[in-house]
């Protein structure tokens, strides 16, 4: 079934959903759970929820649609990311991880969010390719990891791949997510397509160092076409053959278990 979750590492279970209206009754029994926080849910009214409620967030990309997009200083947008229709964001402003700390996840923490699913590390990569620049970047990055985890000591921290970061700020996060391992949904096109075998190597050689190196879970988030269930099962199955917590879904994150809950 579309969205079921193998059991791996310390029998842990995860679902990512993105739709507006997260079914408390289709998700509790899943250990963490990664929402859209534009959505109309509220964690702090579930507090005996079995579910870790974590809120997804953007750190390299910010959408208009972002309650906090109209008090962002525009002068920390380098560039824009058309497949997303989004603008990169400017990881060496010094007030940028202040900023984020205070006017994205504070107020994610008050609504009862317990946890952060970090995306967008690499944002930086389509705007810049000069070596200097992007280590600028990158230690902009790990500053922000490093005022969220002080701010917010109690908090879960993943990170959406965020590799060449791992070597500073492993201590800080609690499990890497890798998407796309063996199955894949590209935006721009609107179609699944099978990973590139030697694309799924590279990852695979990731993931080790992650699980070996820095001893962190690592939750694997593939996607299938709602109408193939069987892709999703044989895709569980092979992540989890990985030692990966597996979690399949479609292109929009609406599904979970096989049922569409964006209608």
């Amino acid at each position: 079934m579309l969205g079921l979750v193998g059991l791996a590492q310390a029998e842990s279970s995860v679902a990512f959903y993105y739709g507006k209206h997260p079914s408390v009754r289709q998700l509790a029994d899943f250990d963490w759970v990664i929402i859209d926080p534009d959505s109309d849910f509220m964690p702090v009214h579930y507090p005996r929820s079995r579910a870790h409620w974590i809120a997804y967030v953007s750190v390299g990309e910010v959408t208009q649609n972002r309650g906090y997009y109209d008090y962002f200083p525009k002068s920390w947008i380098m560039g824009d990311d058309t497949e997303w229709n989004s603008e990169v964001i400017d990881q060496t402003s010094p007030a940028w991880p202040d900023y984020f700390a205070d006017q994205v996840v504070a107020p994610l923490w008050k609504r009862g969010f317990r946890g952060f699913f970090l995306d967008t590390l690499d944002a930086y990569q389509r705007v810049t390719t000069d070596p200097k620049e992007q280590a600028a970047q990158r230690q902009g990055l790990v500053r922000l990891i490093m005022v969220l985890r002080q701010r917010f000591p109690q908090a879960v921290i993943f990170l959406n791949r965020g590799f060449e970061l791992l070597p500073q700020v492993h201590a800080q996060v609690n499990g890497v997510v890798v998407e796309s391992v063996f199955k894949g949904w590209d935006q721009a096109r609107k179609t699944y397509f099978d990973v590139a075998p030697q694309d799924t190597r590279w990852i695979i050689n990731q993931i080790r160092i992650v699980q070996q190196h820095y001893r962190l879970p690592v939750i694997a988030l593939d996607y299938c076409d709602p109408q193939q269930p069987a892709c999703a099962q044989n895709d569980v199955a092979r992540l989890s053959q990985l030692h990966l917590i597996p979690y399949v879904s479609d292109g929009l994150l609406s599904v979970v278990n096989g049922k569409d809950l964006s209608r």
